[in-house]
């Protein structure tokens, strides 16, 4: 289709049979190639030989040239137009003339060219590059399979190119990407202070940038959107496994929790935002009415034990609108147990140990 701006071609059949087709071959050509003009004339389907066909070449500087088109036989014309030194587009105007066998005729077709600079396909054919991305149009079409308007294919803040630089594929969403919202590499407090600065906002088009998760999101900067991040923690752009992941669940390492319980940030609550992070998915073992859900949910949800003390503790995680919902709810049902107690050890079996030392967030419950 052509840009706007440029000229649409209207045709119109008529009466008599009589057809002229131009052609400009591939379409689309580098700057100083060649560009393949041809033409084909037929009358009531029957080639018709020994015509006089020729083409007015418009470039883009408004400058015209003619050429005689030669015939090839078999009803076909060519060419070939060598002064395409510009980039942009190039007018071509076919002019058929002959016989019938009775009658004489002239008639005429046009067509376009695109010639642009090495690495060109799409847009303004003076770019190699349209969306700035890094990577020039024929490699995101050719090889990427990338939107060559598009620098962000995946969504996750990180261009195409910088996503093939650092060996990841630029079609998979890397959420680690996502949550390093300042493009330094890694997820770090910056990261997390700059979404913190707009706790509960609802994005425009400036901060959409920090609203985690892959799309749909949901443009609201809210407490999902830093257990995401936290989730990440400390991790490089690098450790994107397999050249990126599609987000289906989501863990939260307790050490990031802790980190983010440590920040000044609060909710409006007056607690600071990782402290109740951390009381939402910190408890113990689970209550009987959590086993089906658990069960349904095995292949996502995932229970981690960890040891403080003489309590022995289980967290779950899993997508985080269910986690964090699900662990609020019971952690207001259950009444605190003392601290003596332990909780069964069967509840965690088969999960992996967590460190001995590690505290645990103040203000989490301790459920029996």
């Amino acid at each position: 289709m052509p840009l706007t701006g440029w000229p649409y071609d209207l045709q119109a059949l008529v009466p008599g049979g009589i057809s002229v087709t131009a052609s400009t071959g591939a379409g689309h050509y580098d700057v100083g190639q060649t560009i393949a003009l041809s033409a084909h004339v037929a009358v009531r389907g029957t080639p018709v030989a020994g015509g006089t066909v020729s083409a007015a070449v418009t470039k883009p500087g408004g400058a015209s040239s003619s050429v005689a088109l030669t015939d090839a036989g078999g009803g076909t014309y060519t060419r070939s137009f060598t002064d395409a030194a510009t980039c942009g587009l190039y007018q071509v105007t076919v002019t058929a003339s002959g016989t019938d066998g009775v009658t004489p005729f002239t008639r005429q077709d046009r067509t376009i060219a695109f010639v642009g600079v090495p690495g060109n396909r799409v847009g303004d054919p003076c770019k190699a590059d349209n969306d700035n991305d890094g990577l020039t149009d024929a490699k995101e079409i050719d090889i990427y399979h990338t939107d060559p308007l598009n620098p962000y294919t995946a969504d996750d803040g990180y261009t195409d190119g910088q996503h093939v630089a650092l060996g990841k594929d630029p079609l998979l969403y890397c959420p680690i990407m996502r949550a390093d919202v300042d493009g330094d590499g890694q997820v770090s407090v910056l990261d997390l202070a700059q979404v913190a600065g707009h706790f509960l906002e609802t994005v425009t088009p400036q901060t959409a940038r920090l609203d985690q998760g892959p799309p749909p999101r949901d443009n609201t900067i809210d407490i999902l959107d830093l257990a995401t991040m936290a989730s990440y923690f400390l991790q490089p752009v690098t450790a994107c496994p397999g050249g990126g992941v599609r987000l289906g669940a989501e863990s939260w390492p307790a050490e990031a929790l802790l980190a983010l319980g440590s920040r000044s940030t609060t909710t409006g609550g007056g607690e600071p935002v990782g402290a109740v992070l951390a009381k939402d998915v910190v408890g113990g073992d689970e209550p009987p009415e959590h086993a089906a859900v658990t069960a349904r949910t095995r292949q996502d949800d995932h229970r981690h034990r960890a040891t403080s003390g003489s309590v022995t503790w289980c967290r779950l995680s899993g997508p985080r609108h269910r986690a964090a919902s699900r662990a609020r709810r019971r952690c207001a049902r259950w009444r605190r147990a003392p601290r003596t107690s332990r909780a069964p050890r069967t509840t965690c079996s088969q999960t992996r140990r967590l460190p001995a030392a590690r505290p645990l967030p103040r203000g989490s419950c301790r459920c029996r």
